[in-house]
C-alpha cells in the first residue's frame, strides 16, 4: 500500500537519475570534511562503524613531542598481535606450547568488548614531553586510589558493541521498522506526529480489514435512516446484497452462478488478493509490535550505557584535574562529549516502559523518533564511538592502576641532560703525582655525571613472564612464581652472551618495552629509583625473517641494519616532526645476534664494523646480543688498547705526531661499550641450571647440547656433539 507506493517512487527516482545519490553523498562528505560540521543523517558504513575518535591524552602534544612506534617494533615486541604459540620451556611436546598474548594485552589485562578492540590505540605513538609524562604518573596514581572500579563491565560492554553493530549494519533498518524508505522524504522519519499516525496505522491495518464486513453491514442501517426509508428486514437485506454484490466476496457468494467464466475467475482472484492483504497486514502488525519491544530493550540498553559513562567520565575528569596543563585539551575534549551524552540520556529519559495503556500508544511516534536518531544522527554516532574508545581507555586505566596497587609497576624519574663529553685532558701537570690524583677524581666525577644523565632500570622485570607467573600461581595456590629482576644501566652500550635460553632475548625486550612504557604512561614493570632519558626513535633487530622471497637471510638482516643506519641519520629521511629538536634526536636500539645469517669470520667482521659505526654517535644507546666470543673480545681488546693510547697521549702532549694518532685511532668510544652475560649455574658436562641474571664479562657456557638434551634428541647426536665440541 502506503509502502509499496513509496518503493515505487523511489526506483522510477533511481531509473531517472542512478547516481544522484552517489553524488549527494560524495558533495557531503566533502563538504563534511571541510567545515567539520556533523550532519543530520549518519554517512556510517559497515566497515568504520566502530571506529572511535577518541584520543589519548598523549595524543593532544604537540607533533614535535610525539614519536610514531616503528613497525619492527611494533612486530617484532609483538605489542598488538603475536605471531606465533609460545613453549616456555625447551620440551619437544608441543602441548607445552601456549598461546601467547600481545604485550599490551599483559599489561591492561582487556576484558571487556572495547577493552579488547582499542587495544590498538596504544601501539601509535609515545612522547618526549617530561611534563606530560609527569602528570600521566599523577593521574594514574589518581585512577589507583579509587576503589569503585566497574568490574562488571564485560557484559555491559559486549552488549552494547552487538547492538550498535547491529543497528549501523543493517541494510534494511527502515523497512524492518516501518520507516520511510525515500530520501526525498526521510524527514518525515524524523516527525514525531507522522511516525505517531504511520505507527497505529501499521498497527490497526489489519483490524480495519477485518472490520470491513462489518461496516458493510452496520452502513445500510445509516443510509436508509437518512433517506426517511423505514427499515424493514427486506428493505435491509436489499441493500446490503447490492453493497456486497460490489465486493469480491458479495460477488463470490451471491453472483457466481450468474457470471461468465472469465468474471468467475476474475472474482476468486480478487477473493485471493484480499485474503493475502489480511495476511501480509497481520504480519506487518506483529512485525511492528514485536519491534517495539526490541525498540525498546535497545534504547533501555544504550540509556543505561550512556549513564554509566557518564559517570565514569565525570570520575575521570576529577583524576585529570589533579594533572598539569598538558591534560587540558583531553579533558575539554571529554567535556563536550559528557554534555552530548547527558543531552541523549534526557531525551531517553522521557521514554516510558513498554505497556498496554492509551500513553504508551500515545508515546510510540516519539520512540520511533529517537531509535532513527541513533541509527541516522552524526552527533549521537560520533558521541557514542568517542565513548567506547573512552570506556576502552579507562578499563586499560583501572587494571593498570590495580598493578600499581600491587606495587608490580613503579614510577620513574625523568633526565635531559645531554651525553657527558669524552673531553680530553690539555692542562699541564706540574707534577706527576698530582696530575694522576687530578685524573683520578676528574674520572669519578664524569662518571657519576654519566650514570646521572643516563637511562637506567633499576630491577626491570619481562612483563609477559610477570603476568603469566600471577596467573599460574592463580591456578595453583602452591605456586610461588617470581620474576627474576635485572638492573640495566645505559651509561654505557652493552653486549650480551650467554648460552642459548638464557634471557638474553628477554633482556633486550625488557629494557625497549619498558622505555616504552615508560614514555607512554610514565610508569613501568622495575623498581623505584629508575631514571629515562627520553629517546626519540626506537629500532629493533628481533626475528629477522628467511622467506622464500628474493632475500636471503643475510640480506634480510643487512636490509634491517641498513634501515635502521638511514633512520639514524640526518636529512631527508628524518621524519619532520623530529626536525629542528634540540637537544638532538636521540635513539634507542636493540641487536639480537646481529648479521647471524653468514659464516662466523664475516659475521663478527660485518657486526665489529656496525657497532664501531654507532659508537661514534653519542645520541645512539644500543644493546646486543651475540654468541661471538671473538667479537666480545674484539671490543675488550681495544677498550684496553684505548686506555693505553689515552695513557700515552697525556704523557707525549707536547709530541705533535702522537697527538694526531690518537685522534685518529677512533678507539676512544670503544671504552662505552661493557661486556655482560646471562649467569648459570654450571653443572658439568654441558649441563647447567638457568639463572636468568645479568653479570659482568663474557660468557664462555656453550648450551646447545643442554638444548637438544631437553628436546630428547637420540643420545648418539648428543654423544657425538659433546665429542665434538670438546676438539674445537
Amino acid at each position: 500500500m502506503i509502502q509499496h507506493f513509496l518503493a515505487q517512487l523511489q526506483l522510477q527516482a533511481q531509473n531517472i537519475q542512478p547516481n544522484k545519490n552517489d553524488d549527494v553523498e560524495v558533495e557531503a562528505n566533502a563538504n563534511d570534511q571541510k567545515q567539520k560540521q556533523p550532519s543530520n543523517q549518519s554517512t556510517q558504513s559497515p566497515s568504520n562503524h566502530l571506529d572511535t575518535p577518541f584520543k589519548l591524552p598523549m595524543q593532544y602534544l604537540p607533533d614535535d613531542q610525539l614519536c610514531a612506534i616503528d613497525k619492527s617494533v611494533l612486530s617484532d615486541l609483538e605489542l598488538i598481535e603475536c605471531t606465533k604459540p609460545v613453549n616456555n620451556t625447551n620440551s619437544a611436546n608441543d602441548n607445552n606450547a601456549t598461546q601467547s598474548r600481545p604485550m599490551y594485552a599483559h599489561v591492561f589485562q582487556p576484558q571487556s568488548a572495547f577493552a579488547k578492540r582499542y587495544l590498538g590505540m596504544w601501539a601509535k605513538q609515545f612522547t618526549t614531553s617530561a611534563p606530560f609524562l609527569q602528570d600521566m604518573q599523577r593521574f594514574i596514581a589518581s585512577v589507583s586510589k579509587t576503589q569503585d572500579h566497574i568490574h562488571n563491565s564485560e557484559h555491559e560492554h559486549d552488549r552494547i558493541e552487538a547492538i550498535w553493530t547491529r543497528i549501523k549494519t543493517d541494510a534494511a533498518f527502515r523497512d524492518k521498522f516501518n520507516y520511510i524508505d525515500y530520501a526525498p522524504l526521510d524527514m518525515l522519519n524524523r516527525s514525531p506526529t507522522f511516525l505517531q499516525c504511520y505507527s497505529m496505522y501499521n498497527l490497526f491495518s489489519p483490524l480495519l480489514s477485518f472490520l470491513m464486513p462489518v461496516i458493510m453491514l452496520i452502513v445500510p442501517f445509516f443510509l436508509l435512516k437518512l433517506q426517511g426509508i423505514s427499515i424493514t428486514m427486506p428493505t435491509y437485506f436489499c441493500i446490503i446484497k447490492m453493497m456486497l454484490s460490489q465486493h469480491a466476496v458479495g460477488k463470490l457468494i451471491f453472483d457466481m452462478s450468474s457470471v461468465s467464466w472469465d468474471k468467475r475467475i476474475y472474482i476468486l482472484v480478487s477473493v485471493v488478493f484480499y485474503v493475502v492483504q489480511m495476511y501480509q497486514n497481520v504480519v506487518s502488525c506483529h512485525r511492528f509490535y514485536r519491534n517495539t519491544f526490541l525498540v525498546h530493550d535497545d534504547l533501555t540498553a544504550i540509556r543505561a550505557y550512556a549513564e554509566a559513562t557518564i559517570k565514569k567520565m565525570r570520575a575521570f575528569a576529577g583524576h585529570a584535574l589533579t594533572c598539569g596543563g598538558t591534560f587540558g585539551p583531553f579533558l575539554s575534549d571529554l567535556q563536550k562529549n559528557r554534555e552530548q551524552l547527558e543531552r541523549m540520556v534526557a531525551a531517553l529519559d522521557r521514554i516510558d516502559a513498554p505497556a498496554l495503556t492509551a500513553k504508551k500508544c500515545l508515546q510510540i511516534g516519539y520512540v520511533m523518533q529517537q531509535y532513527y536518531a541513533v541509527f541516522s544522527d552524526a552527533g549521537i554516532a560520533a558521541c557514542m564511538q568517542y565513548s567506547f574508545g573512552f570506556n576502552a581507555f579507562a578499563e586499560h586505566m583501572e587494571q593498570f592502576g590495580a598493578l600499581l596497587a600491587s606495587n608490580k609497576v613503579a614510577a620513574c624519574d625523568f633526565v635531559s641532560k645531554s651525553r657527558t663529553d669524552d673531553a680530553e685532558d690539555t692542562e699541564d701537570a706540574e707534577d706527576a703525582e698530582d696530575k694522576k690524583k687530578k685524573d683520578k677524581k676528574k674520572k669519578k666525577d664524569k662518571k657519576k655525571k654519566e650514570e646521572a644523565n643516563c637511562t637506567i632500570i633499576v630491577n626491570g622485570y619481562y612483563v609477559a613472564t610477570a603476568i603469566d607467573a600471577d596467573a599460574d600461581a592463580d591456578a595453583d595456590a602452591s605456586l610461588t612464581l617470581t620474576p627474576v629482576k635485572n638492573t640495566v644501566s645505559l651509561d654505557k652500550r652493552l653486549v650480551i652472551t650467554g648460552p642459548n635460553a638464557s634471557g638474553k632475548t628477554t633482556i633486550l625486550k625488557m629494557t625497549m618495552l619498558n622505555i616504552l612504557f615508560s614514555q607512554q604512561l610514565g610508569y613501568g614493570f622495575y623498581e623505584a629509583g629508575t631514571r629515562i632519558r627520553p629517546y626519540h626513535q626506537l629500532h629493533s633487530y628481533l626475528n629477522i625473517p628467511d622467506t622464500s622471497g628474493r632475500d636471503s637471510l643475510f640480506q634480510a638482516e643487512s636490509r634491517r641494519c641498513k634501515e635502521i643506519l638511514d633512520k639514524l641519520s640526518t636529512g631527508t629521511t628524518t621524519p619532520p616532526t623530529m626536525k629542528g629538536l634540540c637537544p638532538p634526536v636521540r635513539h634507542f636500539c636493540i641487536f639480537d645476534e646481529l648479521y647471524s645469517g653468514t659464516n662466523p669470520y664475516e659475521a663478527i667482521a660485518s657486526a665489529y664494523g656496525y657497532i664501531m659505526h654507532l659508537t661514534k654517535n653519542d645520541s645512539v644507546d644500543f644493546m646486543l646480543t651475540t654468541h661471538y666470543i671473538q667479537l666480545c673480545k674484539l671490543f675488550q681488546q681495544d677498550k684496553t688498547n684505548s686506555e693505553s693510547d689515552k695513557r700515552e697521549k697525556i704523557a707525549n702532549k707536547s709530541d705533535p705526531e702522537s697527538k694526531i694518532n690518537s685522534e685518529h685511532n677512533g678507539m676512544n668510544k670503544i671504552n662505552k661499550i661493557n661486556n655482560l652475560h646471562m649467569e648459570v649455574a654450571d653443572r658439568g658436562n654441558y649441563d647447567f641450571k638457568y639463572l636468568y641474571t645479568l653479570r659482568p664479562g663474557i660468557s664462555a657456557i656453550k648450551g646447545g647440547v643442554k638444548v637438544l638434551y631437553d628436546l630428547q634428541y637420540p643420545e648418539s647426536i648428543i654423544e657425538t656433539t659433546r665429542r665434538i665440541l670438546s676438539t674445537l
